[in-house]
């Protein structure tokens, strides 16, 4: 796992040394950041993360999950990006995240690519995707690669700095990651919950490195907007199914993005983004043309009706008790009897049905078991008489 660090990221730490162990850091905005940028991971991000690193740990079924996305063919997905987005999810707050001194997500910049034919995003279908060789509606691959052309104003004030907390706020971290404002009251609590009833074990260090909310803890975020990309992180655009039991929702933030061209210069085309719809350009030398950014799970020919899911509507898939999913075939479900050596007599159909409540609960079964569905259903759907 590659770690993207800023030389001079250093955190002041009391350890007791007994222990050995830490009873709390005192930070500036860096590390809280860092820490506070966790919480709006998705969870693909994190299972690919951890997957490799020692020491090597499952998350309940969720390793499956993510392994079953690998090994299916691309066939069975609605389009090719789809693959791509559940290995590597894109996360709501990466314009944030991307401003961190270190962040150990290697997830590639969102990229922007337009048909092959410069006459159609002008003048046809106006199209902009954020994967190679989507489809285009003239049908011709989205193969044209663009850098974003972005004006960004240089913030000179300190106070400015800050991802999700305001600059130069300092605070303390507990070992077990709460963070809370610094007090000499707060250093005593933790001291004392730990038993600790005098320094005579304690000592204080300096580690240099590559969420409870207290009450108080508000007024150290930039604003109620930061505060919510922490407290309820959305998905990325693009990554909202249209069936949704759990109701999760979608990263709203508005954003235009024009095809600026030269008549009869191609090559200084380039690609913007803003905040606010700008007006026609009308030059005689010079045009600017609105792009409409494409549902990556769709084919741009797709009915619009459709649930926008990830995977090829008319496939079955079978989905064993940890997750695993594969295409569903004659075979399949006598080999998963074979291999549990479960008599065919001891077998019976069942139908379930999932809503908000059972969705959640499955949820939470797949990080805790290594058996999610017979947690999320068995105890709710007893065996009829």
């Amino acid at each position: 796992m590659e770690a993207k660090l800023v030389k001079g990221l250093s955190l002041k730490a009391l350890v007791d040394v007994e222990k050995n162990r830490v009873v709390f850091v005192e930070s500036e905005d860096d590390l809280i950041d860092i820490l506070l940028s966790f919480l709006t991971m998705p969870i693909g991000s994190i299972i690919r993360l951890i997957r490799d690193q020692p020491p090597v740990v499952g998350i309940g079924c969720m390793d499956n999950l993510y392994e079953s996305v690998e090994n299916l063919d691309v066939q069975f997905f609605r389009t090719e990006a789809c693959k791509s987005m559940l290995l590597q999810p894109r996360n709501g707050a990466a314009a944030q995240c991307a401003s961190l001194k270190l962040t150990i997500d290697d997830s590639e910049p969102l990229q922007y690519f337009c048909c092959e034919s410069e006459k159609c995003t002008i003048s046809q279908h106006k199209l902009l995707s954020h994967y190679r060789n989507a489809i285009c509606g003239c049908g011709r691959l989205m193969s044209r690669k663009f850098d974003l052309t972005e004006n960004k104003q240089l913030l000179l004030d300190a106070r400015n700095r800050g991802v999700f907390v305001k600059g130069l706020a300092r605070m303390i971290v507990s070992d077990e990651l709460k963070i809370m404002p610094p007090g000499t009251a707060t250093s005593f609590s933790l001291l004392s919950n730990l038993g600790l009833t005098d320094g005579s074990t304690i000592e204080e260090r300096v580690f240099k490195i590559g969420v409870d909310q207290d009450p108080d803890f508000e007024r150290f975020l930039k604003s109620d907007d930061h505060k919510a990309m922490l407290i309820s992180p959305k998905v990325a655009p693009g990554f909202k199914l249209g069936n949704q039991p759990l109701g999760v929702e979608e990263y709203k933030h508005q954003q235009h993005f024009y095809y600026s061209y030269h008549i009869g210069y191609s090559y200084a085309a380039k690609l913007t983004c803003q905040e606010t719809l700008l007006p026609s350009s009308e030059s005689d030398s010079f045009r600017r043309t609105l792009l409409s950014v494409m549902d990556p799970k769709l084919h741009y020919m797709d009915n619009a009706t459709s649930s926008g899911g990830f995977v090829i509507e008319s496939t079955m898939f079978k989905v064993t008790d940890n997750l695993i999913i594969t295409p569903i075939s004659p075979m399949s479900g006598l080999t998963v009897l074979s291999k549990l050596k479960v008599p065919f007599s001891d077998i019976e159909e069942r139908v379930v049905h999932v809503g908000k409540e059972e969705a959640s609960r499955l949820l939470v079964a797949s990080f805790v078991t290594k058996s999610a569905l017979t947690n999320a259903f068995i105890q709710k759907y007893p065996k009829q008489e």
